[in-house]
C-alpha cells in the first residue's frame, strides 16, 4: 500500500489537469520520471497514468477498456489520501457502472462524487454529477427521481451555455425518449407528449452547444432529435437529422453508433432494406467489443434478423439469432465477473456494502435476459422450418422431423397431394387467390390428419402427409377422403365458380426405408394417379 503522507505532493496537479479535462497533459505529467519521487509518489503517479489512459480511451468510445484498472487506481489513490480530490473520477466511473447495468454500485460511486463536489463548493462538478445520477436512475426506470436530478442540474448549471447544461439537457431528452418508448401504463397521447418534450429538449441542447468538442455534443443532440422525430412519424425530418449527425463523423463514437443503428431502423420501417443493410454493416464494423455498447450491438443483430426474415432468408435469421444468444451469454459471464470484482473493490472503501444481496439481484436480472434470448432463438429456429404461406412444415422442416418417426419402429405411410390445374388458377384469378387456395387446402389437410401425423408443403402446389402408425389400407382411405373433401369444398368463397381437385399418391415404408425412398415411391404413385385421371377424362 502507498504511503498516506508522501514526502512531496506532486499528485494533486495531475488530478487537477484531469478534473479540467486536460487528459493528454495529465498523462504526460504522470509519466515524467523524477529521481526525487519517493515510492509513494511513484506508485500514485502510476495510478494517475492508468486513470488518464482510461479517460482518453473513453473519448474514443472504448469506456470499458481499462475500466478495472481505473477502478483500482481510484481505490488506491483514495486509500493513500487523495479521496477528496477524486470526485470527478468517482462520478465518471459511477456513470459507466450504470451504463453497464451495475446500477447500485454506480449510484454509490456517484453519491461519493456529489459529496466531494459539495465539500469543494464546485458548482460545475456538482451539476455534471447530479445529471449523471439522473441518467443512471433513468436506466432503472425511476423516472420521477431522474427528472428531479436533471432539473437540479439545470438550476446549478445556470442559463449560460456550458458542458454541464448541455449534458443535462441531452440526458433529460434521452430519458424522456426512453420513458415514452418503454414506460409502463402510458396512453398513446401521453407517449406522444413525452416524445414531443424529448424533441424540444434535444433542440434546446443543439441550440446551446458548448465550444469544447462541438461535433461531439452536436452528434449527441442530433441522435436524440432524430430518434424522437422517427417515433413521432416525422420521417423526412428524422432522416435529415440522422444524416446531419452522421456527417459529423465519429467525434462521439457512441453517438455515431446510435445514429447508424437508429437510421437503419427508420429505413427498414420505410421499406428501404438495402440502404438499411449497408448502415448495419458499417455499424457492426464500428461497434467495439464492450458492455457499454451491448444494447447497440444487440439492436444491430435484431435489425439484421428483421431484414433476413423480410427477404425470406430464414436460415440466416436462425444463425443471427443463435449468434445473438451466444454473444449475450458471453457478455453475461463477463459482466457477472466484473460486477463481483467492482463490488469487492468498493467494499474496501465502503463498509456498508451489501455484496451478497447485490450479486443475487444481478444474477437474477441477467438470468431473465438469458431466458428471453433462449425463447427468441427457439422461435426463429421454428420459423425457419415453417412455410410462410400455409403455416405447415416446409421441406427442410419435414426432413428434420420425419426421420424421427421412421426410427420409432412403427409402420409409416407417406401421402403426396398435388393440386391440379394450379397454373391455370393463377392465370385466371391471380396470385392472391392462389395463395388463399393453398392456405385453405393446408387447413383441409390438417383436419384430415391425427395429432401425431406430419403435414408439410414441399413447394408449389404439392403437399406431403406422414402418417404413423399407418398401413397401406389406411393411407389409401385417407387419400380417398382427401380427394373427396377437396372436390366438395365450397371454393366459391375465394373466387366465384372456383373448383379444385387433387391427385394423390401413397407409399408405405419397408425395412430400413428412408424418407427420400418413400417420397420417390409416392411420387411414382402420384404420376400413375394423374395418368388415370387424364385417361378417365378422355373416355366418352
Amino acid at each position: 500500500m502507498m504511503s498516506s503522507s508522501p514526502r512531496r505532493d506532486k499528485i494533486t496537479p495531475v488530478l487537477d489537469l484531469m478534473r479540467s479535462r486536460q487528459y493528454p497533459l495529465a498523462l504526460e505529467r504522470s509519466r515524467q520520471s523524477d529521481s526525487d519521487h519517493d515510492a509513494g509518489e511513484a506508485q500514485a503517479l502510476s495510478h494517475c497514468a492508468r486513470l488518464a489512459e482510461w479517460y482518453l480511451a473513453g473519448l474514443e468510445g472504448r469506456v470499458e477498456e481499462g475500466l478495472s484498472e481505473a477502478v483500482t487506481a481510484v481505490s488506491r489513490l483514495s486509500e493513500a489520501g487523495w479521496r477528496n480530490q477524486l470526485g470527478f473520477a468517482y462520478g465518471s466511473i459511477g456513470f459507466v457502472f450504470g451504463l453497464l447495468g451495475d446500477f447500485e454500485t454506480g449510484l454509490e460511486w456517484l453519491d461519493v462524487a456529489i459529496q466531494d463536489a459539495h465539500r469543494r463548493s464546485d458548482q460545475e462538478q456538482l451539476a455534471g454529477v447530479i445529471s449523471q445520477k439522473g441518467g443512471v436512475l433513468g436506466f432503472t426506470e425511476e423516472y420521477g427521481a431522474a427528472f428531479e436530478c436533471f432539473r437540479e442540474a439545470l438550476v446549478l448549471a445556470g442559463p449560460a451555455t456550458s458542458v454541464p447544461r448541455t449534458k443535462a439537457l441531452n440526458n433529460l431528452s434521452y430519458t424522456q425518449y426512453v420513458r415514452a418508448c418503454h414506460g409502463p401504463g402510458l396512453t398513446h397521447e401521453q407517449r406522444q407528449k413525452l416524445m414531443r418534450d424529448s424533441l424540444a429538449l434535444a433542440d434546446l441542447a443543439l441550440a446551446q452547444v458548448p465550444a469544447q468538442a462541438q461535433d461531439r455534443w452536436r452528434s449527441w443532440g442530433l441522435s436524440n432529435r432524430a430518434a424522437a422525430l422517427a417515433f413521432l412519424g416525422r420521417h423526412e425530418e428524422a432522416e435529415q437529422a440522422f444524416q446531419q449527425g452522421l456527417a459529423l463523423g465519429p467525434a462521439n463514437p457512441r453517438g455515431h453508433l446510435e445514429l447508424l443503428v437508429g437510421y437503419a431502423a427508420l429505413l427498414i420501417e420505410l421499406g428501404r432494406h438495402q440502404e438499411a443493410s449497408t448502415l448495419l454493416d458499417q455499424a457492426a464494423l464500428e461497434a467495439p467489443a464492450g458492455g457499454l455498447v451491448d444494447a447497440s450491438v444487440d439492436r444491430i443483430i435484431e435489425l439484421q434478423i428483421q431484414l433476413a426474415v423480410a427477404a425470406g432468408r430464414h436460415e440466416e435469421a436462425v444463425k443471427l439469432s443463435d449468434r445473438r444468444f451466444r454473444q449475450a451469454e458471453s457478455r453475461y459471464r463477463t459482466r457477472l465477473r466484473n460486477v463481483r470484482r467492482h463490488m469487492a473493490l468498493f467494499a474496501e472503501l465502503e463498509s456498508t456494502r451489501r455484496a451478497q444481496a447485490k450479486t443475487a439481484e444481478q444474477v437474477r436480472a441477467l438470468d431473465e435476459k438469458q431466458s428471453a434470448l433462449r425463447q427468441e432463438a427457439r422461435f426463429w429456429r421454428n420459423e425457419a422450418l415453417r412455410d410462410a404461406a400455409t403455416g405447415t412444415l416446409n421441406r427442410r422442416g419435414l426432413e428434420q422431423t420425419a426421420p424421427r418417426l421412421l426410427l420409432m419402429g412403427r409402420p409409416v405411410c407417406v401421402v403426396l397431394v398435388q393440386v391440379e390445374e394450379f397454373q391455370a388458377l393463377l392465370e385466371q384469378h391471380g396470385r392472391s387467390v392462389g395463395d388463399e387456395a393453398l392456405a385453405q387446402t393446408a387447413l383441409l389437410l390438417t383436419n384430415a390428419v391425427r395429432s401425431g401425423d406430419l403435414l408439410a408443403r414441399l413447394g408449389g402446389q404439392e403437399f406431403c402427409l406422414v402418417l404413423t402408425p399407418s398401413d397401406a389400407a389406411y393411407a389409401r382411405m385417407i387419400a380417398q377422403q382427401i380427394r373427396s373433401t377437396i372436390a366438395s369444398h365450397a371454393w366459391d368463397g375465394i373466387a366465384p365458380g372456383l373448383r379444385l381437385s387433387v391427385s394423390v399418391g401413397t407409399a408405405a415404408n419397408s425395412a430400413d426405408d428412408s424418407l427420400q425412398a418413400m417420397l420417390e415411391r409416392a411420387e411414382s404413385a402420384l404420376k400413375r394417379s394423374r395418368a388415370a385421371m387424364v385417361a378417365a377424362a378422355k373416355r366418352p
